[in-house]
This record gives C-alpha cells, sequence and structure tokens, in this order.
C-alpha cells in the first residue's frame, strides 16, 4: 500500500522496531532514550548523532560548523527571550538592571554574573523551567565535539 491510498496506515510500513519505539515514546520514554533502548544504542550518542545531523542540515554552502550553530543559538535566544518576556510579563530586570538601563535579552546568553546581578525574580523563576544556556553549552549540545564537551564542562562548575 502506498500514502496515495485512503485505506493506507502509517503503520503498515512500520517494522516491529519502529512499533517497539512508538509504543514507549507513548509511555512518556524520550525519543532518543527509546530509539536507543530497542536498538541497543548509547542515548547520548544518538543525542549527539541527531543534533550534529540538524546542524549539516541548516549548513549553507561554504558556512563552517562553529558559525552554524552560532546562528542557530541566535535564533533559539529569540525563542527563549519571546518566552521568558511572556512569562515575566515582560519584567526581566530587577530594579538595579533598570536603573543600570540594561537590556533585559542581554540577561539570557554572555556572563553569568551579569545575569545574577540583574536578573529579576520573575525571570529566574523562569530559568528554573528553562535553564540558561551559554553559547558553550550550546555547542556543546549540537556539535558533541570533546573540546566543546570539555569546555561547556568548565563553565559550568565555574558558573556553581
Amino acid at each position: 500500500m502506498s500514502a496515495t491510498d485512503p485505506n493506507w496506515s502509517w503503520r503498515d510500513d512500520e517494522t516491529e522496531e519502529d512499533r517497539q519505539v512508538s509504543d514507549l515514546i507513548a509511555d512518556g520514554v524520550h525519543e532518543f532514550d527509546a530509539y536507543g533502548q530497542v536498538y541497543g544504542l548509547d542515548p547520548d550518542m544518538v543525542r549527539r548523532e541527531s543534533s550534529r545531523s540538524h546542524v549539516e542540515l541548516q549548513r549553507l554552502p561554504g558556512e563552517p560548523l562553529d558559525q552554524v550553530v552560532r546562528r542557530l543559538y541566535d535564533e533559539w535566544l529569540e525563542t527563549q527571550f519571546i518566552a521568558a518576556e511572556r512569562y515575566t510579563r515582560g519584567v526581566l530586570t530587577n530594579r538595579a538592571g533598570r536603573a543600570a538601563g540594561v537590556d533585559g535579552r542581554a540577561l539570557l546568553s554572555g556572563p553569568q554574573s551579569r545575569a545574577d546581578r540583574y536578573a529579576s525574580d520573575e525571570l529566574r523563576a523562569w530559568w528554573e523551567q528553562h535553564p540558561r544556556i551559554t553559547l558553550v553549552e550550546f555547542r556543546a549540545q549540537m556539535l558533541g565535539r570533546a573540546s566543546d564537551v570539555k569546555a561547556a564542562r568548565r563553565a559550568r562548575e565555574q558558573r556553581r
């Protein structure tokens, strides 16, 4: 059967492994964990390969990987800003931040010390559910290169 047949269902073409993955996901297992479990793969490796593949798909001709990641990070930051602004009802900075003229958007990236100093209580509450991620951490997630992972780990340790 094919997709043009009105009686066709995607389940008709599914393998037993596909069904197992689908069932695990339906039971609340994250897709990478489900795929790893069914196919005997490390879920972290599956995540890394998926992220790397996404970066490669977004790559423009001749564009270096790090530039692609930076562009994707900037896009991600924009969605974070919109969501944070909506959640906080526009109150991203505290009184000291407003007095210093700090743009709330700037708190989503850049030095953690600046975010700690000027973030509003509302933004801090939002970060509890949507952790702040630096470019270094984003790059490590997207590319999974050992050097990036090491740099992200170092950055997280310095924040503590």
